[in-house]
């Protein structure tokens, strides 16, 4: 992600992935208290708080500077990325992962031998030559990116309810402690984006929303491994 919230125009490849992963996990006979394998790369960021995305704790949001694509891809072989969603944009000179590193070939390789999926995303949801849609009608499809989008109110009332003694809702085996962090951290994050630009992405995500008021799209295109080093290349 390399813009404030960009990652909304991935939210729904997010969402269907982290409840697959929880889908597969219960078919294995496993119902596992822990969040998925997710990550977000935030590249000249920071850009807003994911964890409303199950991106938690903090050490899953990874902070990168702009302008040196060797250190991302680096970053994504660190953490062992098997699928991989990243803004569609002109392709980058695979030579700035050769020179930008500590060795000309080695993580090239390794990202193209783990690589099981690469889909290219838009901020905006939608992507020139989609080859896979997904959309839903849940409310609480567009629940989630609400409170990521506008995170104080849900961390607010978090804080309260705690405060005056009220029952509070909590993944896994959270105690108090757990939940305090989160809500303060969220607190101490919302004003990496502006007003202004929250509002936006709230304006185009619903500008998604079919005739009835009530389903949601997005779209994304898959591309190879091959294809998504040289959109890293860009960065």
């Amino acid at each position: 992600m390399d813009e404030p919230l960009g990652l909304v125009g991935a939210s729904m490849l997010m969402q269907l992935a982290i409840a697959e992963f929880y889908r597969i996990r219960r078919l294995e006979g496993v119902r596992p208290v822990l969040y998925p394998e997710v990550y977000v790369f935030h590249v000249g960021g920071p850009h807003g708080d994911w964890s409303m995305f199950d991106v938690w704790p903090p050490r899953k949001e990874i902070q990168l500077a702009s302008g040196q694509p060797a250190e991302l891809l680096n970053a994504i072989e660190n953490q062992g990325i098997t699928r991989l969603a990243v803004p569609q944009r002109g392709p980058g000179s695979l030579q700035l992962l050769r020179e930008g590193g500590i060795n000309t070939w080695a993580d090239p390789a390794s990202f193209l031998d783990r690589m099981k999926s690469c889909y290219a995303y838009r901020p905006e949801g939608y992507v020139l030559d989609a080859t896979i849609e997904i959309s839903s009608s849940d409310p609480r499809v567009q629940s989630n990116v609400f409170e990521t989008i506008y995170p104080v109110g849900v961390a607010t009332k978090m804080l309260d309810d705690i405060a005056h003694e009220r029952p509070v809702q909590s993944p896994g085996s959270s105690v108090t402690s757990d939940m305090v962090g989160w809500a303060s951290r969220v607190l101490d994050r919302h004003l990496e984006v502006p007003k202004d630009t929250r509002d936006e992405h709230w304006d185009r995500y619903r500008n998604r929303l079919d005739a009835t008021g009530v389903r949601v799209h997005e779209s994304f295109v898959e591309v190879s491994p091959e294809d998504a080093l040289e959109y890293i290349a860009a960065f």
